[in-house]
């Protein structure tokens, strides 16, 4: 198609050059669905984040395609390798997004498609991803699942716009599809903490899942005995959670500081391994969320800086700050997590300090997770 009649023709070109060139993107039928398939129908309104642009920081930059769909501006803004947020919630929350395209590439190059596969998708969101695998394996190979009814109501839309008909369905991913089952690949675009048994009953034997846990993307292959296992490839990726309703029931992180702002027990002590170890260390970031499912971790910039665990499920809580060469602890509830906090560091310590790569995770046929350091042996079952 002439630039003329597709002006977005050049942009989309130069993503795929960008792509290639940070090494994500080599399968040149990826390259040619990239190519081809129109970001901007996908992404009408959006917001992108540029980082660092004024005196105060991160900028929100809002884009409309009805009032700036052709112009140069708005298609930078579609093809670049942004991660662009499609839709808040009340408080402000994104709540939809379409991935960073490079993140995207990394992924669908991952799942390793093969002529004749079928694939699932979990998180249709804007539909963007889910015209990729049709634009390679045409509309009967491909079923996405969007827990949304609006968001999934303008995907297949925007997807029948763009000249691609997958099964669209409307529900909760963590249930797959199984009037569409088995599948050759399940590729998801939420983050699980767990994968869910529908995952592993709807793919076939030697078959693939992808998806984002905790923090780190991982590949597992599934067995004809249910089981499913594989290394995990990298960490410091985030998708928004899977949610088994159309509004996410996560709480803002402002209520959840606030549970740890009351009165509670205080000791000192003189381990500082918790205040050692930062938040957004990205292993801590993906052992925490594993191993300490439903605890959320932050920091008050408070004067001196605390550190917060609170885990809303138990009303426990901890909130601690360095005092010279020690650290004082108050905390509250039946779990103590300042100490749960400790223990996995010094786990990860005595093993050498691995990367998020240097796991593997097995899920045996009872469902249970076992997180495992292959070099060293050891294995433990995540809760």
């Amino acid at each position: 198609m002439s630039t003329a009649l597709d002006p977005a023709a050049p942009w989309r070109a130069e993503l795929v050059t960008t792509l290639v060139n940070r090494g994500v993107l080599s399968d040149p039928a990826w390259r040619e669905a990239f190519a081809t398939v129109p970001r901007e129908v996908f992404v009408p309104r959006f917001t992108r984040r540029l980082r660092g642009k004024n005196e105060q920081g991160d900028q929100l930059v809002h884009y409309d395609h009805a009032t700036g769909g052709g112009t140069a501006e708005f298609l930078a803004a579609a093809y670049s390798d942004d991660s662009l947020v499609t839709r808040f919630n009340a408080t402000g929350t994104a709540t939809s997004s379409s991935s960073q395209p490079s993140l995207m590439a990394i992924m669908l190059e991952a799942l390793d498609i093969q002529p004749g596969n079928t694939v699932l998708e979990i998180g249709t969101g804007t539909g963007y991803q889910a015209a990729l695998l049709t634009h390679r394996l045409g509309d009967d190979a491909v079923t996405t699942i969007e827990v949304n009814p609006e968001i999934a109501a303008d995907a297949e839309q925007a997807l029948a716009r763009a000249g691609y008909h997958p099964s669209v369905v409307c529900g909760n991913g963590a249930d797959g599809v199984p009037v569409r089952a088995p599948f050759d690949r399940i590729i998801a675009t939420c983050g699980v903490l767990r994968i869910p048994p529908a995952w592993i009953t709807q793919t076939k034997p030697g078959g693939k899942i992808l998806a984002n846990v905790s923090f780190g993307l991982i590949t597992l292959t599934v067995t004809a005995e249910g089981t499913a296992t594989g290394q995990f490839d990298t960490g410091s990726i985030g998708f928004m959670r899977l949610h088994d309703g159309p509004t996410d029931p996560t709480p803002p992180l402002r209520d959840i500081v606030a549970m740890a702002r009351g009165e509670g027990a205080t000791r000192r002590t003189t381990t500082r391994l918790q205040l050692d170890y930062p938040l957004f260390h990205p292993v801590m970031d993906f052992l925490t969320a594993l191993i300490l499912p439903g605890v959320h971790r932050t920091e008050l910039l408070i004067d001196p800086p605390t550190h917060v665990l609170v885990d809303p499920a138990s009303g426990s809580w901890a909130r601690a700050h360095a005092d010279g060469a020690d650290v004082v602890v108050t905390e509250h509830g039946p779990r103590i997590l300042w100490d749960e906090l400790a223990n996995v560091i010094t786990e990860w310590i005595n093993l050498g300090q691995p990367d998020v790569s240097d796991y593997s995770l097995t899920i045996d046929a009872t469902g249970t997770h076992h997180l495992c350091h292959p070099d060293s042996g050891w294995t433990r079952a995540l809760p």
